[in-house]
C-alpha cells in the first residue's frame, strides 16, 4: 500500500495550526451558522435537542459507519497515532505555555480569556476525534470529494466547527467561533503560535 502520510495526516495536523477554530468573516450559505457558543455546545454534546436537530455525535457516527466497519480501521488508527507521536516534538512546550497563561488569566481574573480556554478544552478532543475520522477515511478509502466526512474537514479549514445537523432544512449546523480570535491574538503576542 502506497501511503501519502502528509495527505492522511493533514486534518489532524491542521488542528495544531492558527487556522483551527479561528472563526471566519466569510458569509457561508451552505450551512446553518451560529455564533452562540452555548447553542453550539448543546448541539455538540447533549442528547435532548429540539426535534429538528440531530445530535452531532450520532450524526458523525452514522456518516462514519463505513470507516468503523472497515477491516483497516484499527490499522488506520494505529498508523495515525504512531505518526502523530513522532510529529509532536514542540507541542508539549506550547501546551505548558498555554497552561501557564491560563493560570495567569485566572489569577488576574481575566474572565473572557478563561471562558474561551475552558471552551476550547471542552470541545478540543471531540474536534480532533472528528478530524481523526477524516484521516482514517483517507487511509482506508483515499480521498472522496463527495464524502460528508471530507466536508467536515472543509468546515474546520474555514475556521469553524460543525456541531449539529438540522434535519428540517437538511444542513450541517456550524459554529463560527470568531470570538476565539481574541485568545489567539494573545497567544501570538506571547509566541505560543
Amino acid at each position: 500500500m502506497n501511503i501519502d502520510k502528509d495527505f492522511i495526516l493533514e486534518p489532524i495536523v491542521f488542528s495544531e495550526t492558527q487556522g483551527f477554530l479561528c472563526g471566519s468573516d466569510k458569509v457561508v450559505n451552505d450551512y446553518q451558522i451560529t455564533t452562540d457558543r452555548n447553542f453550539a455546545l448543546q448541539l455538540f454534546f447533549e442528547q435532548n435537542l429540539p426535534e429538528q436537530y440531530a445530535v452531532w455525535s450520532d450524526f458523525i457516527t452514522d456518516i462514519s459507519q463505513h470507516i468503523f466497519d472497515s477491516s483497516k480501521y484499527r490499522e488506520s488508527k494505529d498508523f495515525i497515532k504512531n505518526q502523530m507521536r513522532s510529529n509532536s516534538s514542540g507541542i508539549n512546550k506550547d501546551a505548558i505555555k498555554k497552561r501557564r497563561l491560563y493560570l495567569n488569566f485566572k489569577k488576574n481574573k481575566e474572565k473572557q480569556y478563561v471562558e474561551l480556554i475552558d471552551f476550547l478544552n471542552e470541545i478540543g478532543s471531540e474536534c480532533v476525534y472528528n478530524l481523526e475520522l477524516v484521516s482514517s477515511q483517507r487511509y482506508i478509502f483515499d480521498y472522496d470529494n463527495n464524502s460528508i466526512i471530507e466536508e467536515v474537514f472543509e468546515i474546520f479549514k474555514q475556521g469553524m466547527m460543525p456541531c449539529g445537523y438540522n434535519k428540517k432544512i437538511n444542513k450541517i449546523v456550524v459554529y463560527n467561533p470568531i470570538e476565539l480570535r481574541l485568545l489567539y491574538k494573545k497567544y501570538e503576542e506571547l509566541g505560543i503560535f
